[in-house]
């Protein structure tokens, strides 16, 4: 296939300001929590689990304290 014939990447696409917000990444951090693809988790986040903190939040909601 020709360059020009091929499609333009999802980047091209993309707002100036997401772009933007690239640069700003702290893969020190980022790596490590959700680790190298954001296809999915592979860090510390992959086994992060909420759900037990879910069921106070949600009663905090109903009762209008959140």
């Amino acid at each position: 296939m020709a360059p020009s014939a091929r499609a333009a990447k999802p980047a091209d696409h993309w707002p100036e300001p997401v772009l933007r917000s690239f640069s700003h990444l702290n893969r020190k951090i980022y790596v490590p929590m959700q680790g190298p693809s954001d296809m999915g988790a592979s860090g510390k986040l992959e086994r992060w689990d909420r759900m037990a903190g879910l069921i106070r939040f949600l009663k905090d909601v109903d009762a209008g304290r959140a």
